[in-house]
């Protein structure tokens, strides 16, 4: 079966149809590549003499009408399902894989979810239409609620995985086959060199994406738990979670990996670590840093030049950190001074407007009734500043202390 199907899928159109037959086998049919709309009638009319029979997906999804309409067939005419080692089931694919009876996976087969989306100006919105659709589609097959909802939770750029354990947890009956026979292990260099390859373009590739793209690109990355930065066993809900804020803080960002690094690969574990040079800019806090790091990452072959990044960790070389404006980080400098004479707690007087300072700005509004705006310095902000008493912030909390007291 994995031969045929990575056999047709050099040939880059969508196919569907019934191998040739096997003795003593039942029929199995083939839909491999991505669904369009219109696809459900092809199925259908492959699949019409045959009463009984195994589907075999291989597919990164395409039309939702395509596979909800495909997973309708395939469950009315009580046929089963089953993915692959190696090979993939995503999204419309995997809403199709779910109408089997039986469904099957072997256990290094990928099959993954998200909501459902349309297209608009390049872009990728959920759709609360198509999500109903999937709802009530999976409603009919008898998923539970938690199921429903790990089907349709992940955003248009994630991918939520259905692991064998995963299936269990959520009450989705899955038969686990035996896996593929081993394919014969590469030459330990041209591992390595894949690996190689792999990290350059992730972490190379980190630089340049939204978070939305970055969170789709660590969820089909990472492996379900990773060690990160010293967090052990974190989960990779967690890993992207982490990876979105970073990109909140700092907007604008580069990252260049310096010459190649060096990878050592054993039984299909690799380690990759090298040194690259970055800077990050956050605009909003006057905030410029850059410099060196040192990392590694450890990864496990997944097969067919994927791998799984299960732990990561860098170690800064050189590090500098410096306003992108001198002149904004003066303002930002001086009203720091000012709200620290004051009592307002500021945080170190840096020239850099983080949340504390923010905060100590806030504080010395409620305190005087003011309304000097967190998010935009001036002279005039100085100015009034300066007109308060020593202690203001301080002052104005006691006093408040006092009269709940009373």
């Amino acid at each position: 079966m994995a031969a045929f199907v990575f056999e047709a899928a050099e040939g880059g159109a969508a196919t569907i149809q019934r191998l040739p037959p096997a003795e003593e086998t039942l029929p199995i049919f083939l839909v491999e590549g991505e669904l369009l709309p219109g696809d459900q009638y092809v199925f259908q009319e492959v699949i019409s003499d045959v009463p009984v029979g195994i589907v075999l997906l291989s597919s990164p999804g395409g039309s939702l009408d395509a596979g909800i309409e495909i997973g309708k067939l395939i469950r009315l005419r009580g046929l089963g399902t089953v993915v692959i080692d190696g090979t993939e089931c995503l999204s419309a694919c995997a809403l199709a894989w779910l109408g089997g009876q039986p469904r099957a996976m072997q256990p290094n087969a990928m099959i993954g979810f998200h909501a459902a989306y349309v297209e608009r100006n390049g872009a990728k919105h959920e759709t609360g239409v198509g999500n109903a659709r999937v709802g009530a589609y999976l409603t009919k097959l008898g998923l539970n609620e938690a199921a429903i909802d790990f089907v349709t939770r992940p955003g248009p750029y994630q991918m939520a995985e259905l692991t064998p354990d995963r299936a269990r947890y959520l009450g989705i009956m899955v038969r686990v086959l035996e896996p593929a026979a081993a394919p014969e292990s590469p030459e330990p260099r041209a591992l390595e060199d894949a690996a190689v390859a792999f990290v350059v373009e992730h972490m190379e590739a980190g630089s340049r994406q939204n978070a939305a793209q970055a969170r789709y690109s660590a969820e089909t990355r990472y492996a379900d738990v990773v060690d990160y930065y010293g967090q052990k066993a974190l989960p990779r809900e967690k890993v992207v979670a982490s990876i979105a804020a970073y990109i909140g803080r700092y907007p604008v960002r580069s990252l260049q990996v310096r010459g190649t690094p060096t990878a050592k690969c054993e039984r299909g574990v690799c380690a990759v670590s090298g040194v690259a040079d970055f800077a990050a800019e956050a605009t909003a806090r006057n905030v410029r840093v850059s410099g060196s790091v040192e990392f590694t990452l450890v990864l496990v072959d997944a097969g067919a030049g994927a791998f799984r990044i299960v732990s990561e960790t860098s170690e800064a070389v050189r590090s500098t950190t410096e306003p992108i404006d001198r002149r904004a980080a003066e303002t930002v400098r001086r009203v720091q001074e000012e709200l620290d004479r004051l009592g307002c707690q500021p945080g170190p007087v840096d020239g850099v407007w983080g949340a504390r300072s923010r905060a100590a700005l806030e504080r010395f509004n409620s305190a005087t009734g003011t309304q000097l705006s967190p998010h935009r310095l001036s002279p005039s902000t100085v100015m009034t500043l300066k007109a308060e008493r020593d202690g203001a912030c301080v002052k104005s909390a006691f006093r408040r202390h006092r009269e709940s007291m009373r």
